[in-house]
């Protein structure tokens, strides 16, 4: 096998870092690649390669150093993930989940856009879950996988609800790494509430013990590969958790994947090492070096050496690529830093599919004995293309997308006295019904706000039908000079101005404490306007807050007091020249299309 120095210049790296590799590469040498090919065949967890791992203390690898950790890098832990990989790969990827659920807490805690309650929290949270590993070699599982199901896109499906002292999870995971071998799984959930749609906003994460009632292990486990992760599925009915459960401060997991994309990169390493391992063993074949083979030098074919020599090439692309993206990784990354972390996820999942499928041409017909090893790197490498949310298809998308797109053109953004003007212009459009919608709550947080002194005017203005009302209202509120209302006028040209407010008003629809349960045609306009939208009043978890929230089209303002303070704060934006932006989510926009609303009804309907 290769020595970590022929591929990485050791020189850089910190004398600990340099030690935990090369026992990294001794544990591997001398253990986990004799028992890989058992723990392939029986599809059985590789429980003396873990006892060995927490016995030299590569479970605290990333906890900080004042947790009792090494404190490693990103970065660092991947070369000694890749070292382990590159002799057995289900161990690689089973030490992800866990190193995974504590880089989390490490890397979510240092996010500078936590609360000072937040980090309060959470630095509770983690310290706990960091002393378990510490002194305890606690094993985490991190199964986030419910089959089918982008929780990327969509709120996580397993749930919780509030129950006396804590939570309730109910829910299901599929592929469950660690399953029946971890001591604790760190459960992603939604939490739910009555007449609220579930919401990224409202994810959670507990540390379940493996023991908790209501928790089980379910199915069986016989893949074509990665067999010794035993990756099966978690059941949970009514499984109790309390704050003290909590791996961080609610509303913080949902921050993660924006902020710190490189989190599913560390799916990576395995796959990096096990390219390695292809390589040195084609090497050693070719060689006539392997053990209980006969000694046979191959190297004089030329087609062999070519192909070697291709092999070569390959895995220094893919190591160069992928060292230099874990190395730059870091929170809010800029659009290029992240388009380069993708292509290096790219390189390795489905380079060391080439190098598998090379190494079998290369070696020959003997190579697929399943008494050597080359067959089970096969295998093993096809698994890594296939994780989501992180799968090949979807990355290669979204490099498309980011590379014939500005930011600009994928988010809402509002640059505050971009057009030269003095006030902030609000635009409503559409029929008003007194009867239904509340204009008052919008027109009094704006006169709350207009009582203060030095606070820049406001334009609101109305393309409505229904001007005796909204006359009635300016006046009743002392808004006269600030309201205006006019006729409708052509949609194209309504639609123009439309794209120079500042913000798009839209007043939900609350009877009685219920809503009309449809979303008013005048949002699909808001949306193509590409402005930030302001929903004032209506009703919680109906139709259009469902839309506004999981699609990230602006802000849901139910009581005076919200819609107070989101116009204080835009006003606050607005004096710094700063930018408003909104992100909207593609994928949840499209559920809410006009199209998909129509067959929403068309189901609704007798056959």
């Amino acid at each position: 096998m290769s020595e970590i120095e022929t591929y990485y210049d050791i020189s850089k790296f910190s004398n600990d870092h340099i030690k935990m590799l090369r026992l990294a590469n001794e544990l591997g040498k001398n253990g986990f690649s004799e028992r890989a090919a058992e723990y392939d065949k029986s599809a059985t967890f590789p429980q003396k390669n873990y006892q060995e791992l927490a016995d030299n203390g590569f479970l605290k690898l990333v906890v900080p150093k004042e947790n009792g950790g090494f404190g490693f890098s990103l970065a660092e832990y991947a070369t000694i993930g890749a070292e382990i990989g590159k002799y057995c790969g289900a161990t690689a990827l089973t030490f992800n989940m866990h190193t995974s659920s504590m880089l989390w807490s490490r890397f979510m805690y240092e996010m500078p856009n936590l609360t000072v309650k937040q980090k309060k929290e959470f630095k509770k949270m983690r310290e706990k879950q960091f002393k378990n590993v510490v002194e305890q070699n606690a094993l985490y599982s991190q199964p986030i996988s419910e089959g089918g199901n982008n929780w990327t896109s969509d709120p996580i499906k397993t749930n919780c609800v509030k129950v006396d002292g804590g939570w309730g999870i109910n829910g299901f995971k599929k592929f469950a790494s660690l399953a029946g071998h971890c001591d604790y799984y760190s459960i992603v959930c939604t939490e739910h509430f009555p007449n609220k749609a579930p919401s990224h906003e409202d994810t959670m994460d507990f540390a379940v013990h493996k023991d908790s009632p209501g928790l089980s292990v379910v199915g069986e486990w016989d893949p074509m590969g990665m067999r010794g992760t035993s990756s099966m599925d978690l059941l949970m009915k009514d499984v109790f958790v309390s704050e003290k459960d909590l791996m961080m401060p609610p509303g913080v997991f949902s921050k993660t994947l924006p902020h710190w994309p490189a989190m599913m990169a560390t799916l990576t390493p395995s796959y990096m090492g096990q390219a390695q391992g292809i390589y040195d063993y084609t090497v050693k074949y070719l060689k006539g070096e392997l053990e209980g083979l006969p000694p046979i030098d191959r190297r004089v074919y030329p087609t062999k050496r070519a192909s070697v020599g291709k092999m070569y090439q390959l895995l220094t692309s893919m190591r160069v690529q992928w060292f230099s993206a874990m190395m730059e990784a870091q929170g809010f990354p800029n659009k290029h830093q992240v388009m380069r972390l993708y292509c290096a996820h790219i390189a390795v999942m489905d380079g060391v599919q080439e190098l598998a499928a090379l190494a079998i041409r290369t070696c020959g017909g003997q190579s697929m004995l399943r008494s050597l090893p080359l067959e089970r790197m096969y295998r093993d490498s096809r698994c890594g293309a296939l994780m989501l949310p992180y799968t090949s298809e979807i990355m290669e998308d979204y490099l498309s997308v980011m590379s014939l797109y500005e930011n600009e053109e994928k988010t809402f953004t509002i640059t505050c006295k971009s057009d030269q003007r003095e006030e902030i212009k609000i635009i409503y459009a559409g029929r008003l019904y007194p009867e239904m919608q509340d204009l008052s709550i919008f027109f009094e947080a704006l006169s709350r706000i207009l009582s203060a002194q030095n606070t820049p005017p406001f334009r609101v203005e109305f393309y409505s039908p229904d001007k005796k009302e909204i006359n009635r209202l300016a006046k009743f509120y002392s808004l006269q000079n600030l309201v205006k209302v006019f006729d409708i006028i052509p949609r194209d040209h309504l639609l123009e101005k439309m794209k120079i407010a500042d913000l798009l008003l839209v007043i939900g629809v609350n009877v009685n404490g219920k809503t009309s349960g449809s979303i008013p045609s005048k949002i699909y306009d808001y949306i193509l306007a590409k402005r930030p939208i302001l929903i004032a009043g209506g009703v919680a978890g109906d139709e259009i807050e469902s839309l506004v929230n999981q699609s990230e089209l602006g802000k849901i303002s139910l009581s005076v007091e919200e819609c107070e303070n989101y116009l204080r704060s835009f006003i606050d934006n607005y004096k710094k020249n700063i930018s408003v932006e909104v992100h909207p989510n593609l994928e949840e926009l499209m559920k809410f299309s006009q199209s998909s609303q129509v067959e929403k009804f068309l189901s609704l309907l007798p056959e």
